[in-house]
């Protein structure tokens, strides 16, 4: 392929990725835009820890990436923006590595034709609340994936044999910081290293530096970890696997469009019997043997995943929550990206093309259809906590899923305000200054409770701005109640 022509496609590339990643923004957070996700901008915003407020793990690149943008709103944009191009930045690193893995000449047309149709059927597979989940609200699982997948091709790129020791730099930092940003991304690292080796017969110094590296960040991130908490991410407990398991499996079927994915198992299976049937006769390609490898590595994999989670004590704590399982999906997905690969690799550039655009223009009539939401106060979540106070409420306390909301609507209206509620703990310096200072020039502080008990609320506000007097409380409407506090304990007469 021309040099003129790899940079089309480049360019074809990327300029997709952004376009189908503010598509996917547009469709799926109006409805499912929730608080967890809105707590990056916050974070962004008032006080950049290296930790998720109220955690231990998950390194805050989101909310650094975002910091320099002071503007709530779009702050709040980008947030959004960076976590969708991270998940399509990783579908196209998959579709790139299929493309390499089974020796094609032409890695970068039928890389992008597989990226364009695997991204366009992505937003058709899954649920829109999956969609919203996997692509916008889950950044813990696809960049870490992002840099996992760039790290092992940087590695074994034919460009980079014989480059030295600092070849390795920044594919061994990117697995450093994927480790990082969520510590089980361990797992998958061990398998596609065992993986490469059993296939390859031999332990090279490529595989045992990945294993030594990746073990090495593990350990040296759950010590750094543990001066911030001491949370039970690493329990696992045998007597809970088969209930997990029957909630995992319910959980991860919710997200899918099943008939599709019937109908991919079906050519999966049958491609798999033609294969043996093949090798029976002597007359088979080594881009089958390749696959097949892959495909029963891929398939160990995912079922070790879910059996190791199923017994997490920390996932059952969330209730066996199906995002806990989204490196299985994405094992999923690299299955998806290299069957398309073998099957689009002899065709006829017409039809391929065809294909690819039918696909590429069927999701982006999909994406726009209805018309999306631009206006951030048209999101479901903006209008719920609209329904429960007024912008320049300032103070609020209560329901996590509420608060959160609320305290970014008064940001982008241009007021300074504040959660004193779960992590609000972590802004606790800010919060309590912000409470002090309207105390004194107002004789006391107003918070509002949302969707909770006025005791549990006043519990709150006393650990994240106190201690705390209460001097009245009053119910406004269902689901509000305002409640008064004074820094200096009333005088009883």
């Amino acid at each position: 392929m021309k040099v003129f022509d790899v940079q089309k496609t480049t360019y074809m590339a990327l300029a997709w990725m952004l376009i189908i990643s503010m598509l996917t923004v547009v469709k799926a957070a109006p409805d499912d835009l929730n608080a967890d996700t809105i707590m990056h901008s916050v974070m962004s915003l008032q006080n950049l820890t290296m930790y998720y407020w109220g955690q231990n793990r998950l390194l805050n690149a989101l909310p650094f990436a975002a910091t320099l943008v002071k503007n709530p709103t779009l702050n709040l944009a980008v947030i959004l923006m960076l976590a969708s191009i991270s998940l399509y930045g990783l579908l196209y690193l998959l579709s790139r590595s299929s493309a390499i893995l089974l020796g094609l000449e032409n890695v970068e047309e039928i890389s992008l034709k597989v990226f364009l149709i695997t991204s366009s059927a992505f937003v058709f597979i899954f649920s829109s609340h999956a969609l919203y989940e996997i692509a916008i609200g889950h950044i813990e699982y696809s960049f870490p994936s992002l840099l996992l997948v760039f790290s092992v091709l940087k590695i074994y790129s034919k460009a980079n044999v014989g480059g030295g020791w600092r070849r390795l730099i920044l594919p061994l930092a990117a697995i450093i910081l994927a480790i990082g940003l969520n510590p089980s991304t361990v797992i998958p690292v061990f398998f596609i290293t065992v993986a490469i080796a059993f296939y390859k017969k031999s332990f090279r110094s490529n595989e045992l530096l990945l294993l030594l590296v990746s073990g090495i960040a593990f350990f040296a991130w759950d010590f750094v970890s543990k001066q911030y908490g001491n949370l039970p991410y690493h329990e696992f407990r045998l007597e809970i696997l088969y209930s997990g398991l029957q909630k995992v499996i319910e959980g991860l079927l919710s997200t899918l469009n099943l008939s599709i994915i019937f109908i991919f198992i079906a050519i999966i299976s049958i491609r798999q019997i033609v294969f043996r049937v093949y090798k029976i006769s002597k007359n088979y390609e080594p881009h089958f043997m390749i696959a097949s490898y892959v495909t029963n590595a891929a398939v160990l994999f995912s079922i070790a995943w879910i059996f190791l989670f199923s017994s997490s004590r920390w996932v059952a704590m969330n209730q066996y929550e199906w995002r806990y399982f989204i490196y299985v999906i994405f094992a999923l997905i690299f299955l998806c990206t290299l069957h398309l690969t073998l099957f689009l690799r002899n065709k006829n550039d017409k039809k391929s093309q065809a294909l690819t655009g039918v696909a590429a223009f069927s999701a982006l009539i999909f994406l726009v259809i209805p018309i999306p939401k631009l206006d951030f106060s048209d999101y479901k979540i903006f209008q719920r906590v609209n329904e429960l106070t007024e912008p320049g409420s300032r103070l609020y306390s209560g329901d996590y899923w509420m608060v959160w909301p609320s305290v970014l609507r008064d940001m982008m209206k241009g007021y300074e305000a504040y959660g004193l509620t779960h992590r609000g703990e972590a802004n606790k310096e800010a919060a309590r200054e912000f409470v002090l200072r309207a105390i004194k020039e107002n004789g006391r502080a107003s918070v509002h409770c949302l969707n909770d008990t006025i005791q549990n609320c006043i519990s709150q506000v006393n650990s994240t701005a106190g201690p705390l007097h209460v001097v009245g409380s009053s119910d406004i409407k269902a689901g509000v109640s305002l409640v008064n506090f004074v820094d200096t304990k009333p005088s009883s007469k």
